[in-house]
């Protein structure tokens, strides 16, 4: 599917521009739209499901500014400017020298899967490595599931890197 990357109603542009990714999507940049709306809901939403504490949160906040500027700097483009943009994923413009080697895949997975057992160690009532930051409830340890499910994803990715 090939969506055409073109400046459109000013005013929906700023009212979007409040909801991370929304602006690059309604201009046809669905890749940096699409990242951006799920970097800015996982940062928000992971933390509140294993009960991390409210400073992590601020990742939170601090991609919704960086979404909020990247979607006005990408409307007050010159047009000129505008035509040379590429729709690639937010990572990829921010970093890009990074790859998503069998390493980086690896250490992620490991790090999330670590997240996700010591957020069940603590619904457990045991002290986990990040200190008792966790309530006791069913939505966490179903949280700590899914953190747990991501990591494993992404060895499983790492593998498959090695394999290639």
């Amino acid at each position: 599917m090939h969506f055409s990357h073109r400046k459109k109603n000013e005013v929906l542009e700023f009212f979007t521009s409040f909801i991370p990714g929304a602006t690059e999507m309604y201009m046809g940049f669905m890749k940096s739209g699409f990242s951006l709306m799920l970097v800015f809901f996982t940062v928000l939403i992971i933390p509140t499901l294993i009960s991390l504490p409210t400073l992590f949160m601020i990742f939170a906040l601090l991609v919704w500014f960086f979404s909020f500027f990247h979607a006005r700097n990408l409307i007050s483009c010159p047009d000129e400017e505008f035509d040379k943009q590429e729709d690639k994923f937010i990572w990829e413009e921010l970093f890009p020298t990074l790859t998503l080697n069998k390493h980086v895949l690896t250490w992620s997975g490991a790090f999330f899967i670590l997240m996700g057992l010591d957020a069940i160690l603590n619904s457990a009532g045991e002290d986990g490595y990040f200190g008792d930051y966790y309530n006791d409830t069913a939505t966490n340890i179903l949280g700590a599931i899914m953190v747990i499910i991501l990591g494993v994803y992404l060895i499983r990715q790492a593998k498959k890197h090695v394999k290639k």
